[in-house]
């Protein structure tokens, strides 16, 4: 897999937290603005502001990264105009917050339209020039190099390894997908969501935090967290974390067909992602009732790699196993659901 530089994986984790807090403000519902006791809870600017002026000082430091050859061109612009939008998202909260404390009261309705409709222009803006630099990032090579497919082929020899044990009809499953066209579906979309993949996986594993990190990462089920592991069993617990993840995206790439899967190269994923990265906290609620083949697949890959490591080297009793079975399932079927939102968006 491409080493993707650790400017542009600090700068995801800066949106996701900007994103968290534009969706707390905008999503619910704007008559939050105005808070009527015992029916709407009001927005806590507050709190906005502060997360935000932390997030503008780090997209600051962002833009000072002195030496940027090796990143794709289009990364300085685009980390201006998502400052620019985080500033001025900060610089409206600073104004509600005033006048949820009474203090401005010359901030009037018509001047927040105003300065709302100028900061959606911002957001538009840094939108624009992010799908041009997810373009970008998937053709850029890091390395120096032609781009190495690696990882691709490790999730689906992995996904073989696993399927081959319950799809007992097909004598050759990689000959299968390769006669139905799904190798190469699979590595369009992989190419479109690894990013997203890989910074997901860094909250999963508790190296960086997002608004969804409580949910998804799995130090909250641990007694010493991942970081503070020994290297070997850091390794082999960072190992099943990533593989059950890419098994649950591989099982909707391979065990799914989509009929526009194709499209995936044009279109423009930020909403998916945004989506994707709330329904990744409970996926199970969002799918719901599966088809047997795709639960079987994660319970074969369960009972073989992932209990033994939790009875032998976690020391997880019977009572504790179902805790961390249901987050490993949960994780899959994350990665399942991230799969199926893409396929979803090419019908648009």
């Amino acid at each position: 897999m491409r080493k993707l530089p650790d400017e542009i994986l600090r700068v995801h984790a800066i949106l996701e937290d900007y994103v968290s807090i534009h969706n707390q403000i905008f999503k619910p519902s704007l008559r939050k603005v105005i808070a009527v006791p015992g029916f709407f809870k009001p927005i806590d600017f507050a709190k906005h502001f502060k997360d935000l002026g932390v997030l503008t000082n780090a997209l600051e430091e962002a833009l000072s990264t002195p030496d940027r050859q090796y990143l794709p061109p289009i990364f300085s612009e685009y980390v201006t105009a998502l400052f620019r939008t985080v500033v001025a998202l900060r610089d409206l909260c600073k104004e509600l917050k005033s006048k949820s404390e009474g203090g401005t009261k010359s901030y009037s309705m018509s001047q927040y339209n105003v300065e709302v409709a100028a900061y959606q222009e911002l957001v538009a803006e840094y939108q624009r020039i992010g799908s041009e630099l997810n373009r970008q990032i998937m053709a850029y090579d890091f390395a120096g190099g032609p781009m190495d497919q690696s990882q691709f082929n490790r999730w689906t020899n992995l996904w073989i390894d696993v399927a081959s044990n319950v799809i007992a009809d097909v004598a050759d499953i990689r000959a299968e997908l390769g006669a139905r066209d799904k190798l190469r579906l699979a590595a369009l979309v992989f190419e479109r969501v690894e990013l997203e993949c890989i910074a997901f996986m860094r909250i999963v594993v508790g190296e960086s935090r997002s608004v969804t990190s409580e949910g998804v990462c799995y130090n909250r089920l641990t007694e010493v967290p991942i970081q503070q592991m020994s290297r070997e069993l850091q390794s082999k617990t960072i190992d099943l974390l990533q593989e059950t993840f890419y098994l649950g995206l591989f099982t909707q790439l391979y065990a799914c067909s989509f009929p526009t899967r194709e499209k995936i190269s044009s279109v423009d994923l930020a909403q998916v992602f945004r989506k994707w990265m709330v329904d990744a906290i409970a996926p199970s609620h969002v799918l719901g009732k599966m088809d047997r083949l795709i639960t079987d697949i994660f319970q074969v890959y369960f009972s073989a790699h992932i209990e033994p490591l939790l009875k032998q080297e976690f020391r997880v009793g019977m009572f504790g196993l179902g805790r961390h079975m249901q987050f490993f399932r949960e994780l899959y079927l994350a990665g399942f659901l991230l799969g199926l939102e893409c396929d979803m968006a090419t019908k648009q």
